[in-house]
């Protein structure tokens, strides 16, 4: 999207709460033929059947604009469910305090196409097991969307 700012968005709020997956989703990339002189490439992402699309370029700006937590003292105060992120209309935000969405165990590639549907404001990526404080880099948002991810995956 040109302007993620005018994008259109789907609250975290309004998806389903959090649920065990039954293992992990599969993504690979792809191209779309040529149209009008460009190439665009997506992130595929697979579960049960069911296919979710991110541009790739979203999903690199949404890890170039996610924070890097330090380990520290404080939660988030409720959960999402990832795979419902991912098949959201528009990007998702939030607006009602701190959220969870956990992406352990799932590769690179997913988790890259998770920061692409996500709002790139004030999102965040903890290694999972350990809690998130907020610090005075957190962006501008009252809220943010916190991405559990495994510790290797938060470079």
């Amino acid at each position: 999207m040109r302007d993620y700012y005018a994008a259109p968005r789907t609250l975290v709020e309004d998806l389903p709460p959090a649920t065990t997956t039954s293992g992990p989703f599969s993504a690979r990339t792809v191209t779309a033929p040529v149209a009008d002189g460009t190439r665009t490439a997506r992130i595929e992402v697979t579960h049960d059947g069911t296919t979710a699309h991110v541009d790739l370029g979203q999903a690199l700006r949404g890890h170039r604009f996610a924070q890097r937590e330090d380990p520290a003292a404080g939660d988030a105060s409720g959960t999402a469910d990832a795979w419902s992120a991912l098949r959201a209309p528009g990007l998702v935000c939030t607006r009602s305090g701190d959220v969870t969405l956990d992406a352990t165990g799932q590769d690179d590639l997913v988790v890259l196409a998770l920061l692409g549907r996500l709002y790139p404001e004030n999102v965040a990526l903890r290694p999972a097991g350990r809690s998130a404080a907020r610090t005075t880099a957190d962006g501008t948002g009252p809220s943010r969307l916190v991405t559990l991810v495994d510790p290797a995956q938060v470079h």
